[in-house]
């Protein structure tokens, strides 16, 4: 045989062992970075059109995520809205109370004055409540504007929702985060288009601190009391339904957080079908690729050690 044709045959076949052997240690590497990654894809080039799914699912589930964010942030303004409600319907209750008190004849001018101070810190509380802001300092009966003290008073003592009235729009993800102040706390009754619950707290103060010595009086007081009872009880009704708004958005709320849970899982799945290995496979295929890496490094020693004997030949 030909020393010269001998060792050509022998430098081809050492080229196509380092290749092999090359291409092993890639696959190696490869199934290696795949189990300490825990993912089947870790760079465009492993599988382009798996790594466009998984980038789409990705983009998905950090969409899910804002919203999830935001539907906290809502449930916790609504919450808060809803427990202020509590609060302040406590408040008008305790108001009535005191001014069906005032009606007994037998009271004297003091003794309806305490129930009319009462009464004053009363309004004075539900005042600071309708304007009660979250952690945030957003208004929560705002309604949709984004002042921060919804309820103004001026210097005569008089009451005004400065805020827009109506809700922010929701959707099938998303819900106000705050409530409509003016229809919680305004309203028109039979004698006043501009009245409030504030203003029928103020009516019925004003009439119990009026002197009750006189028959005059004695009827005027009456008839504040009687006319104060009816503003009170429709603006309670006005506060109850707006508490009942809260409670059916905190409902509301329960279903799409369990909406927004079951897409982040269903993306997550998509995501993780196309992405993540499978870790008993992954391992079986990395043990493979030790036994094919293995039998490529012996089958380069032998020819390392047949091309060291041709030379000697």
């Amino acid at each position: 045989m030909n020393p010269i044709s001998s060792r050509n045959g022998t430098n081809n076949s050492n080229e196509t062992v380092l290749a092999q052997l090359a291409l092993r240690k890639a696959s190696l590497d490869q199934s290696q970075q795949e189990i300490s990654t825990g993912k089947r894809i870790n760079k465009v080039s492993d599988d382009p059109i798996g790594a466009a799914q998984a980038e789409r699912a990705m983009t998905r589930i950090e969409r899910i995520k804002v919203e999830q964010r935001a539907m906290d942030l809502q449930r916790g303004n609504l919450s808060l809205a809803e427990s202020a409600l509590g609060e302040g319907i406590e408040y008008v209750q305790r108001a009535r109370e005191l001014i069906i008190s005032a009606g007994n004849a037998t009271l004297d001018t003091p003794q309806r004055t305490s129930l009319a101070n009462e009464i004053e810190n009363l309004r004075h509380s539900l005042l600071e409540l309708a304007n009660r802001q979250d952690s945030n300092g957003m208004a929560l009966f705002g309604g949709r504007g984004s002042v921060a003290a919804p309820f103004v008073e001026d210097i005569a003592g008089v009451v005004s929702f400065v805020g827009v009235s109506g809700l922010a729009a929701s959707s099938d993800v998303s819900l106000p985060l705050a409530l409509d102040g003016h229809s919680a706390f305004m309203f028109t009754s039979a004698t006043d288009p501009s009245a409030s619950i504030f203003k029928a707290m103020d009516i019925a103060v004003a009439a119990l601190k009026l002197p009750s010595t006189s028959p005059v009086t004695a009827v005027a007081l009456n008839l504040a009391i009687s006319q104060g009872l009816n503003d009170i009880d429709t603006g309670l009704t006005q506060m109850q339904s707006a508490r009942g708004q809260a409670g059916d958005y905190l409902n509301q709320s329960d279903r799409i957080e369990s909406l927004l849970n079951a897409r982040m899982d269903q993306t997550e799945t998509e995501r993780s079908r196309v992405q993540d290995l499978d870790m008993a496979q992954g391992i079986s295929q990395m043990q493979s690729n030790q036994t094919a890496y293995e039998i490529a490094l012996k089958s380069y020693a032998q020819l390392q050690r047949l091309s060291l004997f041709n030379f000697m030949s």
